[in-house]
């Protein structure tokens, strides 16, 4: 379908297609973090018939969750800022000037490079049980959860912001400041920055602008699927 003539359009056109994969994506994550999870139902509780979940199974996956993929997704986070090929694709997303819920889109080939480095090695290595599935209600809270980090509403969630990751602490990574440049990958829980090193919880009315200085944010689709394979000042994101 035409996006229309105009550039804003035509970018505008990109955002829509983009969300609506990233969701499709999300929800087949969900789906297949569920199978993969789906074993620990026999350890806290009984195992009951397919897609039914105790309470506490479910709130074990829950946790258990939580943790695992935003530990592999840090580890992910941290080398697509220093592994100038994982940059590349990765600062596609960084150069979103206005940051928004419909703005959390990132390179396709990224989401690929995430499959192969994190969700295929775990499904290696962690047991499939087939029937059951992530309760509708988790698999909401998980899938919106990259939307609300990136909203533009300024929310203070007061001392939660320690635990559960809020789109102001989210902003300072993608900031344009050079004091906020490599803080702040995790996307569920702030708990893995502080344990490397690289949290910066922001000050009262710190809300900085945010993007990329020498990177401009792409109008066209073209400009969005070929941004990677562009030459750059900047192999990878500096430290303050």
């Amino acid at each position: 379908q035409e996006c229309g003539t105009a550039r804003r359009h035509e970018a505008r056109g990109c955002r829509i297609c983009l969300v609506e994969a990233r969701g499709r994506l999300l929800h087949l994550e969900g789906q297949e973090a569920g199978a993969r999870l789906s074993g620990l139902t026999g350890m806290f509780g009984p195992a009951g018939t397919p897609g039914e979940w105790t309470l506490s199974a479910t709130l074990a996956c829950m946790v258990l969750m939580w943790f695992a993929d935003d530990l592999g997704y840090y580890l992910f986070h941290y080398a697509s800022h220093k592994v100038p090929f994982l940059w590349a694709f990765h600062k596609v997303h960084h150069s979103i000037r206005e940051l928004s819920a419909t703005c959390s889109y990132h390179h396709p080939l990224e989401d690929l490079c995430e499959f192969f480095l994190i969700l295929l090695p775990v499904a290696l290595f962690v047991r499939f049980d087939s029937g059951s599935t992530l309760p509708a209600w988790l698999a909401l809270v998980l899938s919106t959860q990259v939307y609300f980090i990136h909203s533009s509403v300024n929310i203070d969630i007061g001392p939660l912001r320690y635990i559960f990751g809020e789109n102001r602490f989210h902003r300072i990574h993608h900031s344009l400041e050079p004091q906020h440049f490599n803080k702040n990958f995790g996307t569920i829980t702030p708990l893995f920055d502080v344990l490397f090193g690289t949290a910066y919880f922001p000050k009262k009315g710190e809300w900085p602008a945010t993007g990329l200085a020498d990177t401009p944010e792409p109008d066209r689709i073209f400009e969005f699927v070929a941004m990677p394979f562009q030459p750059s000042s900047s192999p990878v994101q500096t430290t303050a």
